[in-house]
């Protein structure tokens, strides 16, 4: 059963859902301004604008990804006009429509393409279309069990597309690759904190930039979600302990860097690849239960203020992640000094060491500095470190200096020079 255009018409509101009869536009044009759209068939030409898909997903599928707009529709062969604020998925069904149209179209700015790969594997496009304006997607889409993919994919767009005007992409876990022709390639704005990069018909490549968040109010505490992304530095300087609730099934996984100075709650895992650095060189911060995977870091400051660190307000997983002792500014802490860089609250388990770190274990930095590793520090469960050895002094040159006469009479010279010079400077702008 169906419902026949007979004529160029515009449909509001309508709701075209899984099971209900297929929208036939025939060889004409036909409009659809919001409602649900399910399956389309036909020949003409179907402009989308605010159109929502059909169907439902689960987990951490979201519904675009799960069932696209129209995404039963074996039938169409005609035309797509994408205007107003519509998105357009692209999967790699077969009878998603974008899959069975002639050709696409952008018309406007704030329309979206999205690119969805499943199940770790790549993708080819290869429909010519235009775009002018808004943004071209390129998304891994997660598996029910919500955990960032370990490898990006790929998306191959094979044929024509021609990029009108200034148009954003955004790359999720995935690589854009423009394996046909390419139009205007100067107007595609690639996207920092993305995950990906984009290769050019000519084989050139870019990637995304890094991205850096400071989240300083709750309304932007949904931003700590950035860090799932190997691209973004976030700076979380705000209490956002009743907004990030990861749980050891579905934790808030990261992949970038997280720093900062306030408070996330519930479950964090830190992925292979992925960073934990405490304040802003140092500083503290503050987690729910916290795991590291091998791979994952521990980036842990020494400052003149003190040291990094992490306070767990429940369980410490160690996973054999990896823990790096950098200085800020090059101080260099005395032999004896002891950090605490895990701070467990009460009885909460702390299992696991740091890779190649047992309990009582020593290690050297490339600096000379050598500590000891503790792992039943404070009240029993935290993790310390304790300078053995105090690093090397860095080369500023004034050792340089003091063994080289000439060198200091120069320095000297030199420096009686610029202060002449900067009283003239200041002497010609007063006269001035």
């Amino acid at each position: 059963m169906g419902i026949l255009a007979d004529g160029d018409i515009t449909i509001k509101n309508a709701i075209f859902n899984y099971g209900e009869p297929v929208l036939d536009i025939g060889n004409h044009t036909v409009t659809v301004i919001d409602g649900v759209l399910y399956s389309v068939s036909g020949t003409g030409t179907l402009i989308l604008d605010s159109v929502s898909q059909g169907g439902g997903g689960g987990g951490c599928l979201s519904l675009p990804y799960s069932h696209p707009v129209a995404s039963d529709s074996p039938s169409f062969s005609g035309n797509i006009v994408v205007q107003g604020y519509q998105p357009l998925f692209v999967t790699s069904r077969a009878n998603d429509i974008a899959n069975k149209a002639s050709s696409i179209s952008f018309v406007g700015g704030n329309s979206g393409l999205y690119l969805v790969t499943d199940n770790g594997s790549d993708m080819t496009f290869n429909k010519d279309f235009t775009i002018n304006g808004g943004s071209i997607n390129v998304i891994q889409a997660k598996g029910e069990d919500c955990i960032t993919p370990a490898a990006n994919t790929t998306v191959n767009l094979s044929g024509v597309v021609t990029v009108g005007a200034s148009t954003n992409v955004s790359l999720d876990h995935a690589n854009l690759k423009f394996g046909g022709v390419l139009n205007g390639k100067d107007n595609l704005q690639v996207q920092p904190g993305g995950s990906g990069s984009v290769t050019y018909p000519d084989g050139s490549s870019v990637n995304s930039e890094m991205r850096v968040v400071t989240i300083s109010k709750l309304e932007d505490c949904s931003n700590v979600y950035n860090a799932q992304s190997a691209n973004n530095k976030v700076l979380v300087d705000f209490d956002c302990s009743e907004s990030i609730l990861g749980t050891v099934d579905y934790p808030f996984q990261v992949k970038g860097i997280l720093g900062g100075t306030g408070k996330i709650g519930g479950y964090s895992k830190i992925l292979a690849g992925g960073v934990i650095a405490p304040g802003h060189s140092p500083g503290t911060l503050t987690v729910g239960n916290i795991e590291w995977v091998e791979g994952g870091i521990y980036e842990f400051e020494i400052g003149k203020d003190g040291g990094d660190q992490i306070i767990a307000n429940g369980t410490v997983t160690l996973g054999n992640g990896t823990l790096k002792v950098l200085r800020f500014e090059d101080y260099v802490p005395k032999a004896n000094d002891v950090y605490t860089i895990i701070a467990n609250d009460g009885s909460d388990a702390l299992t696991g060491t740091f890779k190649d770190l047992p309990e009582g274990a020593t290690f050297t930095n490339s600096d000379g500095g050598v500590y000891k590793i503790s792992y039943k520090g404070g009240d029993g469960n935290d993790v310390t470190i304790t300078v053995v050895t105090a690093p090397k002094v860095p080369n500023t040159g004034f050792a340089m200096l003091k063994n080289n006469p000439l060198l200091t009479l120069l320095a000297t010279t030199g420096s009686a020079l610029a202060i002449a010079f900067v009283a003239r400077k200041t002497t010609i702008k007063k006269q001035a």
